[in-house]
């Protein structure tokens, strides 16, 4: 379906670094306090190849859950290239998958998903309201996972998961558990270009 990544000419490096002092703006104005450590990840993520795209998108996102959801591409970008994979942002643009990661001459494709805390579901009135309704939390990640599933057409894929409310980790298990079961026992298909999905959590930043 895609076409091999494309060349990025040097003339690419001024507007990455014209779009990456943007984004610093943002990040200065949307979360002061927690600017510092954003702008470690900006300036690190700066290496990786196709960068500039996902700059440009915080410098123009429209509130500080927006600006979260990217930077969940960028902490799993920065994971990978710790990993030692070469990675690139939006390899095919914007209706590509978010990342690209290569090493030893194989290539795979990821997809990010961001849980917000809004995410949770709640049964008002209910003595358990201020724990959620694990039930119905579990449901919401599993179509979240497969809404992703959708989207691993263009290669071997990876469909990675970050989580704001930090206290999801049972939840996710479950739910790939069940995925699991459905899998093995013919009731769900996988697509046969997943490889695995990861799971990532406790690093929380609010605005003001």
């Amino acid at each position: 379906m895609y076409s091999d990544l494309p060349n990025y000419p040097l003339w690419k490096d001024e507007n990455n670094v014209i779009w990456r002092e943007k984004a610093i703006e943002q990040i200065k104005q949307v979360f002061p306090a927690q600017a510092n450590a954003l702008i470690d990840h900006i300036r690190a993520a700066a290496s990786s190849e196709g960068s500039e795209s996902i700059f440009r998108r915080i410098a123009h996102a429209n509130d500080a859950e927006q600006i979260m959801d990217y930077f969940a591409e960028i902490r799993f970008g920065l994971m990978f290239a710790h990993l030692r994979f070469e990675t690139a942002f939006e390899p095919f643009g914007e209706r590509g998958p978010d990342l690209s990661i290569s090493r030893d001459g194989q290539r795979a494709y990821v997809e990010v998903r961001r849980f917000r805390s809004e995410d949770r579901a709640e049964e008002i009135g209910d003595e358990l309201e201020a724990y959620g309704n694990p039930s119905k939390d579990i449901k919401r990640i599993i179509d979240r996972i497969i809404e992703k599933f959708k989207q691993l057409d263009c290669g071997d894929g990876i469909v990675a998961l970050w989580n704001d409310p930090d206290d999801w980790e049972l939840e996710f298990e479950f739910a790939m558990n069940d995925i699991r079961l459905e899998s093995s026992n013919g009731i769900r298909e996988l697509p046969a270009t997943l490889l695995f999905s990861v799971f990532g959590f406790c690093f929380v930043i609010r605005a003001p």
